[in-house]
C-alpha cells in the first residue's frame, strides 16, 4: 500500500488509505501509519484541513507522531491561509 504514496499518486493514495481506515479490526500500529500517510497525502494535495484532521486523529493514538505532523502544518503556513 505504501508504494502508492511513494509513486506520488496522492489522490489514489488518499482513496486507498481512507478505505483501510474503515477496517475496525486494523491494529493501532497500522492505523497510525495509515493516518500519517493519509494526512501526508492530503497535505501534498493542498487539502490542509483534511490533513490536519487526520494528524489530529493520529495524535489521539500517538501523541509524539501526531504533534510532529501537526507542527509541520503550522510550520508550512497552513494557518496563515
Amino acid at each position: 500500500m505504501i508504494h502508492v504514496l511513494y509513486s506520488q499518486n496522492y489522490p489514489t493514495a488518499a482513496e486507498r488509505y481512507s478505505e483501510l481506515l474503515k477496517d475496525t479490526s486494523l491494529p493501532n500500529e497500522i492505523r497510525k501509519d495509515v493516518l500519517s500517510n493519509l494526512g501526508y497525502s492530503y497535505k501534498k494535495l493542498g487539502d490542509y484541513a483534511k490533513a490536519e484532521n487526520h494528524f489530529h486523529k493520529l495524535l489521539e493514538l500517538d501523541e509524539s507522531t501526531g504533534k510532529n505532523q501537526t507542527a509541520y502544518l503550522y510550520a508550512a503556513g497552513y494557518h496563515d491561509r
